[in-house]
This record gives structure tokens, C-alpha cells and sequence, in this order.
């Protein structure tokens, strides 16, 4: 007789419900789209779909989202080490 240990989708070992002990679901809200959905219900996590997930990359790479910056010297512009706050030398 041959045991059949697939795992499938909607509940554990064969078709059983996971046990009691699984962590509870995470919900989440897509920063893209809006959409409520539970974190081990995507492929593409923090984003509910793989749609969204390139969305953001896009505009990360079109430069409409980026890290904020603080500033420092101007274009031309050198750094004396001597006089230099030593923050400004890193």
C-alpha cells in the first residue's frame, strides 16, 4: 500500500488541516493597490501580487519613490579635512 504524502494547497498533509500550532495569518495592506490580502497568500510579499511588486520597482527605477537624502556638498564643491565636521568625512 502506498502512502501518498502531497501536501496540498488549502490544508496539510494530505488534505488534512494544519495543526492548531501554525502561527495566525498576517494581514497586510498593499502600499500599490489598497488591497487587504494575508502575508502567506503571495508569492511577491510585502505586495499582494507579483503586479504590484513591479509597479513599485518601476518607479523606484523612474526615480517617483527614493530614499531620502540629506544633502552635502554642492557639485565642485572639496571637503577640507582639517576644517571638515568629522560627519562630513564618512
Amino acid at each position: 500500500m502506498a502512502i501518498d504524502w502531497t501536501v496540498r494547497k488549502n490544508g496539510g498533509m494530505n488534505g488534512n488541516k494544519p495543526p492548531s500550532t501554525s502561527a495566525p495569518a498576517v494581514r497586510m495592506t498593499c502600499s500599490v493597490c489598497g488591497r487587504v490580502f494575508l502575508l502567506d497568500e503571495t508569492n511577491s510579499p510585502p505586495f499582494c501580487s507579483e503586479r504590484c511588486k513591479m509597479i513599485d520597482l518601476n518607479r523606484w527605477f523612474g526615480e517617483e519613490i527614493g530614499l531620502p537624502h540629506e544633502g552635502g556638498p554642492s557639485k565642485g564643491e572639496a571637503i577640507d579635512p582639517d576644517t571638515a565636521e568629522p560627519d562630513r568625512l564618512s
